[in-house]
């Protein structure tokens, strides 16, 4: 006995290793699942996972249905369930009470951890079984690698034991759930009734589950199967039945007669007889494609019987439902919590990111209007600058123009030149000098742009603007010796008459129109010039 110890020991601690577990409770029931065959263990660990790994070899049973009214069958005890053959889906004990189940195994959240086999076999022990699994390691590895491997490929590709769906429209699903009903109406009366069943498909009546946190009640519905008539009259349409799944389940139901959806379930949960009841849930779903990883938390078969043919009533699959609830109802409504506040915090992060992103937007925004406005603000100060500075060229130019300042004499007149500030400024010019060269030293003195302003005499009243006068001279304008002008600024509202007759009047809107004036006689018009 001790050797067999030893070697449940070495087996467990070689299984450890290879499988990164550290529970030792979790380890050594799926060696006793396996029969402390490491390679059978390590190999339905790595292909199904921890829950597969705790299966049992499939074994599978029928059912047979009675009326409420049969009170021959007894209720089995718990000796009866332990004994009683294990199915190849996961089955839940009818007895109200369940077995006390450790921490370890309570987290793998399948039934069969209180059903797990106490078997033992004995392994080579002492120096040549040590020899023995040392030279078996490497191909033990190997093994796993290929196994792993395949059991990828084989997820991928939709098969093992993930469900494919064939993502049938929800129109396409209710239309088979009412031909169901109707076939139930004609066949056992209008006033059947049942639990609702889930219009749509089955994969939507999972995520409805997932939504309202029930699980699935599956029927598989056989049309001519012997006990299918009694099921739905004794069992199906039961109150306390029909209530009680309402409230607690969501119910799908298809018929394998009828439905290619209900065929492919049959197909897939290979059910040992007709009517078929499962409770069923999706722990997750594949990333490619249409696969669901389904789970069958508890069947209804011979196995709750304890192998006996004694009928199936209505209180047996109520008590059957009522332990299914007590297994799994709290780790359901646990999983549905920590679901919710996933999604609250996931919502919360999104909340939080989009507010983020805003401001991320607005700051964003204002950190490119204030680069745009330095921009500009550079881009108009290299600007006014190199206008400056063509201006400063410019009149440094007009200045070299002017030349040197004559001689007092005949020929030669002083300009006093009043400017816009109140300052004054004078230089001599020579009667044939333009007025051009008088607006370019006006502009050089007072530095104005005469676009804007324009020379004028107080007496006579004369106005001498660049464009029009820039060709005359100042001997054709009349000045003599010394002469005083104003520069003022186009626009006026008093009409100036300039030398050649016209006057500038304002419109009082900043338009000037020119107007001849009435020449007096020749005598008033010499004296003006």
């Amino acid at each position: 006995m001790a050797a067999t110890e030893d070697s449940q020991n070495e087996t467990l601690a070689l299984f450890k290793n290879i499988a990164a577990l550290d529970d030792n409770e979790v380890a050594r029931a799926i060696l006793s699942a396996h029969n402390w065959n490491i390679e059978r263990a390590v190999d339905a660990f790595l292909t199904r996972g921890v829950e597969g790994a705790l299966q049992p070899p499939n074994r599978t049973g029928s059912l047979e249905f009675a009326s409420t009214s049969d009170t021959s069958g007894t209720t089995p005890d718990a000796s009866e369930l332990s004994s009683a053959p294990v199915s190849g889906q996961l089955h839940a004990s009818r007895l109200s009470e369940s077995q006390p189940l450790t921490p370890a195994l309570a987290e793998t959240s399948t039934p069969e951890r209180a059903l797990q086999p106490a078997l033992a076999q004995a392994t080579p022990s002492g120096v040549l079984g040590h020899l023995r699994r040392l030279l078996a390691l490497p191909f033990q590895a190997l093994r796993m690698v290929l196994a792993w491997c395949a059991s990828l490929v084989t997820r991928i590709m939709g098969i093992d034991r993930y469900y494919r769906y064939a993502g049938r429209s929800r129109a396409v699903g209710a239309a088979a759930v009412a031909e169901l009903e109707e076939n139930l109406r004609t066949r056992y009366g209008m006033t059947i009734r049942y639990p609702t069943i889930y219009h749509g498909t089955f994969k939507e009546a999972l995520e409805h589950s997932t939504q309202r946190c029930k699980l699935v009640l599956l029927y598989l519905h056989s049309e001519i199967h012997h006990a299918t008539d009694r099921f739905v009259r004794e069992i199906l349409s039961d109150e306390s039945f029909i209530q009680f799944v309402n409230e607690n389940f969501v119910f799908y139901a298809a018929s394998v007669n009828r439905s290619p959806e209900a065929v492919e379930l049959a197909s897939y949960f290979t059910p040992a007889g007709y009517p078929y009841l499962a409770v069923v849930f999706a722990s997750r779903r594949w990333p490619l494609g249409q696969l669901i990883d389904l789970r069958v938390l508890s069947d209804l078969d011979r196995s709750m019987r304890g192998g006996r043919d004694a009928p199936i009533t209505a209180t047996d699959v109520l008590l059957w439902l009522q332990n299914v609830l007590l297994e799994y109802g709290d780790a359901l409504r646990t999983a549905h919590t920590m679901r919710e506040r996933r999604r609250s915090a996931q919502r919360l992060r999104e909340e939080q990111d989009r507010e983020f992103q805003e401001a991320l937007a607005a700051d964003q925004a204002a950190e490119r209007a204030r680069r745009e406005f330095e921009q500009r603000a550079r881009e108009e100060a290299a600007e006014q600058d190199q206008r400056r500075r063509e201006r400063m060229a410019m009149l440094d130019r007009k200045r070299a123009a002017l030349g040197p300042e004559p001689e007092p004499g005949e020929h030669v007149v002083t300009v006093l030149l009043r400017l816009p500030d109140g300052k004054s400024t004078q230089r001599r010019f020579e009667l044939s000098r333009s007025f051009r060269d008088l607006f370019d030293w006006a502009e050089t003195s007072a530095d104005i742009d005469f676009d804007r302003f324009e020379l004028t005499t107080n007496f006579p009243k004369r106005a001498y603007s660049p464009a029009s006068h820039s060709a005359m001279t100042l001997a054709e304008a009349g000045f003599k010796q010394r002469v005083a002008l104003l520069v003022t600024e186009i626009g006026w509202t008093r009409a100036l008459p300039d030398a050649s007759g016209k006057a500038d009047v304002s419109d009082g809107n900043g338009n000037v129109e020119q107007k001849h004036l009435e020449q007096g006689n020749s005598s008033e018009s010499k004296k003006q010039v």
